[in-house]
C-alpha cells in the first residue's frame, strides 16, 4: 500500500488536527519528509518506519515533530548502527535493533523481519506503539496506535520481549523484583500511587494513553519499565522520568515513592521510609535530636547516585577464560543478593552472610572492598541489636495506657516503639547506620527520663558507629 502524499497528509492534517491535539500531549505539526517513501510493503501488515532512512526521520515524526526529536537523542535511535559498530553483529540480534512485531502488539513478522528493508532499521515509533498506517492515513483519535506499558513476556507485549537475555535480562530481573508484584489494593490513590505503575503515572502528572489504560478499580499495571523510563527520552541518563542524584524526596525518582506516608501515625509501623532513612529525616524525634543524623550513603557529594548506587549496580560473570556468561543489569533492585558457585544472583535472601555479593557496595568509593563493606555491615548490625535489645526490654516496662492513646499526642513509648519498628526496617541499618543507631540510643534515654525506668544492661549509650575503628 502507498502512503498518502506529502500534500494529502497536508489536507489530512488540517482535518484532524484539532482532534489529535486532543489525544496526544505534545504539539502536532507537519515536516515535509526527506524523500518519498513509496510502496509501504505488503508484508509489512501495515508498519511505515523511516520516510527519510538517511535523515533518521521516522513518518510518525512528520506530524510528532517533538516526540521526533526527543526519540533522536535515545539508544533506540542508535540501535543498528550500534550493534553494526560492535564488532558481533549477527542476523539473530536483528530482531532487536530494528522495527518489527517486537515490543507491540503485533503477533506476526511484521516490518523488518518480514521485509529486511532498510526504513525498520532502529527501534522507530512503531516498535512501541505497533503499526502505523492506518492511522497515518485517516488520523483519529480512535485509530491513535497504543504502545503498552506491560513489562512483557513470552506470551505479551513490551519492552521485555527484547530486554531479555543472558546479556541483556532485565525482563527476567524485573519479574524477580518486588516492582513486579501488583497487589490487590483497589481504588485507593494512596496506595496505588506507589504500588501500581498506571497509579505512579498518574499520579506524577504523567498522561500517557497507552494501551492498558482503564480505571485503577478494575486492574492495574505493574510497575514496569516505562513507569521509570520515559520511551521518548528525557534528560536524564537512561531516559528516567526523574533523577537519581538529587538528595530530595520530591525529585528523586525511587524516593518519591520510598518515603513514609505524609501524616505518620506513631501508634503503627513505618512505611516505605527507605528515603528518609538514607537522607537522614526519618523516625520520631525526641528534643534531644534535631536535625538530620546523615551518612555516606545518603549524600550526593559522597554518593553521587544514591539509592542506585547499591540497587541498581550492574555486575558480571565471567567463565575460567575470561568470557563473560550472565550480565546481571541491576533490575533485580537486591543490594547484597545471595549468588551462586560462579557468581549468578539467585535471591535477595536466605542465604549466609558468606554467600553475599557485596561488590555494589564498593560503587561510590567509601568501601574499597566487598569483604570491607561486609565487615562494616556486620559492625553495625551488632550494634543495633545491642541497642534493640535494650530498648525492647524498656518498652517492656511502659504502662499500657501510653500506647495507642487517643488524646491527641505521641507519647514517649509510641515514638520509641516506631523507632524500634524502623530500625527493624530491611535495610534500615545499611542506608544509614548512624540515624537508627541515634534514634535508638535517644529513646532509650527518653524512656528512661519520662517513666524513671532503669536501664536493663550495661549497652554504651554514646554513638560509636562512624568512629575509627568502627
Amino acid at each position: 500500500m502507498r502512503i498518502p502524499s506529502s500534500q494529502a497528509l497536508v489536507s489530512l492534517l488540517v482535518l484532524a488536527l484539532f482532534p489529535l491535539a486532543a489525544c496526544v500531549d505534545e504539539k502536532v505539526v507537519f515536516e515535509e519528509p526527506d524523500d518519498d517513501p513509496g510502496e509501504v510493503p505488503d508484508a509489512a501488515a501495515g508498519f511505515v518506519g523511516y520516510s527519510g532512512h538517511d535523515a533518521q526521520l521516522t513518518y510518525c515524526g512528520t506530524c510528532h515533530v517533538e516526540k521526533q526529536a526527543e526519540w533522536l537523542e535515545t539508544l533506540h535511535s542508535k540501535a543498528w548502527s550500534g550493534l553494526q559498530e560492535s564488532g558481533h553483529a549477527q542476523a539473530s540480534c536483528e530482531a532487536c535493533h530494528s522495527t518489527n512485531e517486537l515490543g507491540n502488539p503485533a503477533t506476526t513478522a511484521s516490518g523488518y523481519t518480514a521485509t529486511k528493508d532498510k526504513r525498520y532499521e532502529d527501534v522507530q515509533c512503531e516498535a512501541c506503539h505497533g503499526a502505523g498506517l492506518q492511522h497515518i492515513a485517516a488520523p483519529s483519535k480512535a485509530n491513535v496506535p497504543r504502545a503498552p506499558l506491560a513489562a512483557g513476556t513470552a506470551l505479551t507485549t513490551g519492552c521485555g520481549e527484547c530486554h531479555r537475555s543472558a546479556m541483556t535480562p532485565q525482563l527476567e530481573e524485573w519479574a524477580a523484583s518486588r516492582h513486579s508484584r501488583l497487589s490487590s489494593l483497589g481504588a485507593s490513590a494512596a496506595c496505588t500511587a506507589c504500588h501500581s505503575g498506571d497509579g505512579a503515572l498518574k499520579a506524577w502528572g504523567v498522561d500517557t494513553d497507552f494501551a492498558e489504560k482503564q480505571p485503577i478499580a478494575t486492574g492495574a499495571v505493574a510497575v514496569t519499565c516505562a513507569v521509570c523510563h520515559d520511551p521518548h527520552g528525557s534528560a536524564q541518563d537512561a531516559s528516567l522520568r526523574f533523577p537519581t542524584n538529587t538528595a530530595s524526596a520530591a525529585t528523586n525518582l525511587c524516593i518519591r515513592c520510598h518515603q513514609e506516608r505524609p501524616g505518620i501515625d506513631f501508634s503503627g509501623m513505618p512505611h516505605a521510609a527507605q528515603g528518609p532513612i538514607l537522607l537522614g529525616d526519618a523516625g520520631w524525634r525526641p528534643a534531644s535530636l534535631p536535625g538530620t543524623v546523615a551518612a555516606t550513603h545518603g549524600v550526593v557529594a559522597s554518593n553521587a547516585g544514591l539509592c542506585v548506587t547499591c540497587h541498581a549496580g550492574s555486575r558480571e560473570v565471567k567463565d575460567a577464560a575470561g568470557n563473560v556468561t550472565f550480565r546481571d543489569t541491576g533490575h533485580r533492585f537486591w543490594a547484597t543478593p545471595c549468588v551462586d558457585a560462579s557468581g549468578k544472583p539467585v535471591s535477595a535472601s536466605g542465604c549466609a552472610e558468606s554467600q553475599r555479593d557485596y561488590r555494589s557496595c564498593t560503587g561510590a568509593g567509601c568501601h574499597g572492598t566487598p569483604d570491607v563493606a561486609r565487615a562494616a555491615v556486620a559492625r553495625a548490625n551488632e550494634r543495633t541489636d545491642a541497642l534493640l535489645a535494650e530498648l525492647g526490654a524498656l518498652l517492656a516496662k511502659v504502662p499500657a495506657a501510653e500506647f495507642n492513646s487517643v488524646d491527641g499526642r505521641t507519647s514517649a513509648g509510641e515514638g520509641s516503639r516506631y523507632n524500634q519498628e524502623m530500625a527493624l526496617m530491611e535495610g534500615a541499618v545499611i542506608h544509614n547506620p548512624f540515624l537508627i543507631e541515634k534514634l535508638l540510643i535517644e529513646s532509650i534515654n527518653e524512656l528512661k527520663r519520662v517513666y524513671g525506668i532503669q536501664a536493663s544492661s550495661d549497652v554504651n549509650l554514646e554513638p560509636v558507629l562512624g568512629k575509627a575503628g568502627n
